[in-house]
């Protein structure tokens, strides 16, 4: 989730003026090119794609073997057969 963070530069780094709750990784900053005197500039702190396709990757297959694919398709099928629709009246 893009989190706005108060930054200062100087000597060639950036450094947070608030703590920051991340993990280790690589991250992509966005930043307002004007230096602000009031209030803190929109810096948008995202993680790079790697890390999050890395963690849909570690998801993969977490379901195999938990369910029986034919008795799925079986009860697909059966649970269209029930009429829900009331009788039409004569």
């Amino acid at each position: 989730m893009p989190k706005t963070v108060k930054v200062r530069f100087a000597n060639g780094v950036l450094t947070p003026l608030e703590p920051l709750d991340l993990v280790e990784a690589e991250y992509r900053v966005t930043l307002d090119d004007a230096p602000t005197a009031g209030p803190s500039a929109p810096v948008v702190v995202a993680p790079e794609p790697v890390v999050v396709e890395a963690a849909f990757q570690s998801a993969l297959g977490a379901w195999r073997g938990t369910h029986d694919p034919e008795e799925l398709i079986r009860q697909i099928y059966a649970d269209r057969l029930v009429n829900t629709r009331p009788e039409p009246r004569l």
